[in-house]
């Protein structure tokens, strides 16, 4: 049987609001409190009933095509392709919300370290 992945893991089955407006926010540059806000949301979203059932699903459908892989038989390098997409697509898939967390976190630590190299205006002696 496949291992469990980790970031799979923590679902618990609680319930989440639907905050349309945090999907949008996504897509645009984020202040430092929407980013706090979307970095909650994704581990939130990892912490559900729903996530825990689509990482189930999933892990099972990696199963199904590496069981494919593995069998015996005349398999075609189209085939090989086509079940290497379906691995990598299914991978992504359950790395998406921890990848997209990592990413707002890095740029937040960014902006953070951007700000406190500025220097201060000086004022002109004359």
């Amino acid at each position: 049987m496949l291992a469990q992945s980790p970031r799979c893991a923590g679902a618990t089955g609680t319930k989440t609001g639907n905050d349309r407006s945090n999907i949008r926010n996504m897509t645009t540059e984020p202040d430092p409190r929407e980013r706090a806000e979307q970095i909650k949301a994704l581990n939130t979203l990892q912490r559900t009933r729903g996530w825990r059932v689509l990482c189930d699903v999933m892990q099972a459908e990696i199963q199904t095509v590496m069981q494919q892989l593995a069998s015996p038989g005349p398999v075609t390098p189209d085939d090989i392709h086509y079940k290497r997409g379906q691995l990598h697509a299914a991978i992504s898939l359950l790395s998406l919300p921890e990848k997209l967390a990592s990413k707002l976190e890095s740029e937040d630590a960014f902006e953070k370290r951007v700000a406190q190299t500025k220097e201060p205006p000086h004022a002109s002696h004359q």
